[in-house]
């Protein structure tokens, strides 16, 4: 049997990268968000990575942000909490 995963931790092997500007588009029954940083003194947003989505995922992936800030919005059982 397979080792169960921890993906949240997996999560935090991929690099991550500042993106303060996204770009949306969608064709065929998918979705691609291209994500980008625009820093201060550059004429033109510096695009770092894109995703492909189906349109269901990103719906997914909507949702889930939406509950996710949501719930750190309410003071949910997920917040953090001051020390």
């Amino acid at each position: 049997m397979p080792k169960k995963v921890d993906e949240r931790a997996a999560s935090y092997e991929v690099p991550t990268i500042l993106s303060n500007r996204f770009y949306v588009d969608t064709a065929g029954g998918h979705t691609r968000i291209a994500f980008a940083e625009y820093p201060a003194g550059f004429d033109t947003p510096q695009y770092r990575t894109a995703v492909l989505l189906s349109n269901e995922n990103a719906f997914q992936l909507a949702e889930l942000i939406r509950n996710t800030l949501k719930l750190k919005q309410d003071d949910g059982p997920h917040a953090e909490k001051p020390a």
